[in-house]
């Protein structure tokens, strides 16, 4: 029995690009909370926003390094699938 892995590099390559643009339009604008009479609750909530700010910067960053490495073996696997057709011939 046959086992074929077929991919598509054409599709996964938009698809990554697609991961790309919505990872770079991913922004976290919040605004800090000011003022003389500020609650306990309301700076609470200012080092949360902040803390979510910082997260979604590292979410970007992680999930650009994951697209370049998708990328990378992606490339790799056609690299391997020429390879392999050119030593059938």
């Amino acid at each position: 029995m046959e086992k074929e892995i077929k991919i598509n590099y054409s599709e996964v390559e938009q698809s990554l690009e697609d991961m790309k643009a919505s990872a770079s339009l991913l922004e976290m604008n919040l605004k800090v909370l000011d003022g003389e009479n500020i609650l306990a609750s309301a700076k609470k909530l200012d080092e949360l926003n902040k803390q979510l700010v910082l997260l979604t910067e590292e979410y970007k960053t992680l999930l650009k390094v994951n697209i370049q490495l998708t990328k990378q073996s992606v490339e790799n696997m056609n690299e391997a699938d020429k390879s392999t057709a050119v030593s059938l011939k």
